[in-house]
């Protein structure tokens, strides 16, 4: 399953990826909500 992950931290970001990705989770990164919307178009669409 796909998660996609926004927030302008990127140690939090990177932390909570680690998490997620250990409970099988594919993760994108996105640093704000423009970068989310073309994360998915590009990656997951």
């Amino acid at each position: 399953m796909n998660k996609i992950l926004v927030h302008d931290d990127p140690h939090f970001r990177s932390l909570v990826k680690v998490v997620l990705g250990k409970e099988g989770f594919a993760v994108y990164e996105a640093n704000d909500g423009l970068d989310a919307l073309l994360t998915v178009d590009d990656d997951l669409l």
